[in-house]
């Protein structure tokens, strides 16, 4: 068997090898790797074993700093993969109370179908994953050790399974329900060696406890220390220990946030995880529902304690997602649900370890009453994770995918020299921070972060609350009036104290007064790198929103330049690069409703946008206001459905009186239609 772990584990390491981005990629990841690389500090929590780790890989002999940071978080998915065989089998030999070879390769094919479902393996070639990859391993190592302490009842066991439980908060905030379950079940585990002779049992009352704090404290000391040292990534310019603490508990995304819910969208939240279970390991759905059926018949209390425990996590991450990163459960839209799936891994190992049961007991079954040699039967189950292998692949394949920093040298290409950019939102602001920090790259261009967390702090300094976003915005608003003509953004703004607004500048804006022409668009985009984006079909929702937004801004200059002929064809080319993509789908409506004057070829693009997130109540306004132009009832109609979704009271008053004004509205225009 040792021998076939040594060959499935690099072989699932060349394929995480050969499918990793040869640079920085999309989401947190040109953030993180910056952090790293600077020993510095990144978004909240901080994630200081993720830094220390990745510094490390920094230094492997191999491509960019970027493409280390990938290969690191595959060497990580490799190493958990042999962690999840050794649990599957520990759990197996619980479970059934037998240890020989058909276990171990019950937890094999486990592992195997864990290891190449597609979200896993693209948490293990991107640099971003190695944050949940670190707490998979120490998830399973804190699992494996805690097996060993009870088929043993070695106390060294149960000192290293408290003190790896104590590094879970400091790997990843999600863990947080394992622990406290794992702590529990460990010491009651203990129950019967909690007192000694002359009392309690000191060692593990005193001193076990004493292992899990080292673990939970000494992994955020790495922030108190570099926060000292000013360090060039610095999230949010921290510089007191309680800044650092706060940063710690999130406090920042808790800053102007609402977290409005409906029953409905927690339930489809409910839903949404199961259907990406299965679609992600297809064929162990079926055994994991057969492995409950196993731990149930050989152990109800084994059985209820992990349901309790599995519903009780997988509520706690949906909380999580939507609370901790600042969003709001009712959204429901693609990118977050997308963003939502690297999330449900911790809680999916359980029911994986199901699957192991299912597998195993299926297979032990099937060879006692019909004798077909239980060999063959695994063989025959062993032809599900390499179906999947193959499936997963092309998705996975990242290895010549450059658009995430292509995109951000684009940005920086665009700024003239004296010019100042002002950035936001995770993507491009990342890969910038990558670019000019990491790569050395455009470093004489001066740009701020709209939000203050990244690049120079030195503008909002002087803030009276540091999170106010009313304030970042009257901050960026003022410097536009002081610095007319050379100040550039990546998004559309308009300044409501000089009475600016951006214009069309190649993929960026230009801030300044509407009628600026934008004859540099075009010339500009002559100097752009897209290596390998046309014909490309990406799964990746981050990736297609980028890629679409190109056509988009090619067609909001062929507006500006008289050609509606082509701005039509560059929205058509986009509605493909950015298939199932809300952000796109409402940008080519912007496009046609606001630029081309068509609010009808518009509202099929919202539509789109509104069936993806059924509760997106911006979309549905913006619905209603292009329908308002030539069909008040169908206005009407979207009217009701946002007054049924919206989930506070005070909203719910002020549609309703919408849409009594809209009737009467409607009704005086059609008795003013009679009369004529």
């Amino acid at each position: 068997m040792k021998y076939v772990l040594a060959l499935l584990s690099l072989a699932l390491l060349g394929l995480y090898i050969t499918t990793a981005p040869p640079s920085v990629y999309f989401g947190d990841d040109g953030e993180v790797i910056s952090a790293a690389y600077t020993l510095g500090i990144g978004h909240p929590p901080g994630y200081p074993l993720y830094m220390l780790y990745t510094k490390i890989s920094s230094f492997l002999p191999a491509g960019s700093v970027a493409f280390r940071a990938n290969l690191a978080a595959g060497f990580l998915a490799a190493l958990a993969f042999l962690l999840f065989y050794l649990c599957g089998k520990q759990a197996l030999m619980i479970l059934f109370g037998e240890e020989n070879r058909s276990a171990g390769f019950a937890a094999l094919l486990a592992a195997s179908v864990y290891s190449v479902s597609n979200v896993f393996w693209f948490e293990a070639m991107h640099s971003k994953g190695a944050i949940y990859l670190i707490m998979h391993v120490l998830v399973l190592l804190t699992f494996l050790s805690g097996s060993y302490y009870h088929r043993t009842k070695q106390a060294r066991y149960f000192y290293t399974a408290l003190f790896t439980a104590g590094f879970l908060i400091p790997a990843h905030n999600s863990s947080g329900m394992f622990m406290l379950f794992f702590i529990a079940a460990l010491y009651y585990d203990a129950r019967g060696r909690l007192k000694a002779p002359g009392g309690f049992n000191t060692p593990l009352f005193v001193i076990a406890p004493l292992f899990f704090l080292t673990g939970l404290v000494t992994p955020y000391l790495y922030l108190f220390i570099r926060m000292k040292a000013a360090p060039v990534i610095n999230w949010g310019n921290l510089v007191t220990y309680r800044e650092v603490f706060g940063h710690i508990m999130r406090e920042t995304y808790n800053v102007n946030t609402m977290n409005a819910s409906s029953f409905g969208a927690i339930l489809y939240r409910f839903a949404n995880y199961f259907s990406v279970y299965i679609s992600n390991y297809w064929l162990m759905a079926p055994a994991a529902v057969i492995g409950a059926y196993f731990v149930f018949k050989r152990s109800k209390g084994l059985f209820w304690a992990c349901a309790a425990f599995f519903s009780l996590n997988l509520a706690a991450l949906l909380y999580v997602i939507n609370t901790s990163g600042g969003f709001m459960i009712n959204d429901l839209s693609p990118m977050t649900l997308y963003t939502s799936k690297n999330f449900y891994l911790a809680s999916d190992i359980l029911t994986v370890f199901a699957g192991a049961a299912g597998i195993y007991g299926t297979v032990r079954f099937l060879s006692k009453k019909t004798g077909i040699n239980s060999g063959f039967l695994f063989a025959l189950a062993a032809v599900m994770p390499l179906i999947m292998a193959f499936s997963n692949y092309a998705p996975n394949d990242k290895s010549s995918e450059f658009l995430a920093y292509d995109h951000a040298e684009n940005i920086l290409k665009s700024v003239p020299k004296g010019g100042v950019l002002f950035t936001g939102n995770d993507c491009p602001l990342f890969n910038i921070v990558y670019t000019q920090t990491v790569q050395g790259k455009y470093r004489s261009v001066r740009d701020y972060d709209s939000g203050g967390c990244l690049l120079d702090y030195s503008l909002y300094s002087g803030m009276k609350h540091k999170w106010d976003s009313s304030e970042f915005r009257q901050i960026e608003e003022d410097f536009v009036a002081q610095n007319p003509g050379t100040v550039y953004e990546t998004a559309v703004k308009s300044f409501a104290s000089s009475g600016e607004t951006t214009d069309l500048y190649g993929i960026i804006y230009k801030a300044g007064k509407k009628e600026q022409e934008s004859y540099l668009t075009e010339k500009l985009f002559r100097l752009y790198s897209l290596r390998n984006v046309i014909g490309k079909v990406n799964p990746d929702i981050f990736y297609r929103s980028i890629a679409a937004s190109y056509p988009v801004e090619m067609a909001s200059y062929e507006v500006l330049a008289g050609s509606r002929e082509k701005a039509v064809q560059f929205l058509k080319q986009a509605a493909v690069y950015g298939e199932g993509s809300p952000g796109v789908y409402m940008n080519i409506a912007l496009v046609y409703n606001l630029s081309l004057q068509d609010p009808q070829s518009a509202v099929p693009y919202i539509e789109k946008v509104i069936e993806d997130n059924p509760y997106d109540l911006l979309a549905i306004n913006i619905m209603v206001r292009t329908l308002m132009g030539y069909d008040a009832e169908g206005a009407l109609k979207w009217l009701y459905v946002l007054y049924s979704r919206m989930p506070s009271e005070i909203g719910r008053k002020q549609t309703y009186a919408r849409i009594e004004q809209l009737k009467t509205d409607i009704d005086s225009a059609r008795r003013s239609k009679i009369n004529k």
